[in-house]
């Protein structure tokens, strides 16, 4: 028998002060509501009144984006598949070559 603590299984594994739902929201105002983490700390503190380090809401994307690896091969590997790619949001100037 190995002595030392027993975790049991889906215990998080991060042992950091700030928790995986915060920084998982702080890559979410960064993503989908095109914040800057800079920003997005400052959110942070205004909504829940915890002070984080702006150098410390970059670090979360390193810690959250790797678990989403897999999903983003799959897409990677739907686009590529697609005969026909949509693109939305972006300026177009169309010329004659």
């Amino acid at each position: 028998m190995t002595r030392g603590s027993f975790l049991p299984e889906g215990w998080p594994k991060y042992k950091g002060y700030f928790g995986d739902k915060l920084a998982a929201w702080c890559v979410y105002q960064n993503f989908a509501c095109r914040q800057t983490m800079w920003q997005a700390s400052e959110v942070v503190e205004e909504l829940f009144s915890i002070r984080l380090p702006a150098r410390q809401a970059y670090l979360f994307k390193q810690r959250v984006i790797p678990r989403y690896a897999s999903l983003y091969d799959e897409l990677k590997q739907h686009v590529l598949k697609c005969p026909v790619l949509c693109i939305d949001e972006g300026d177009v100037t169309l010329r004659k070559t």
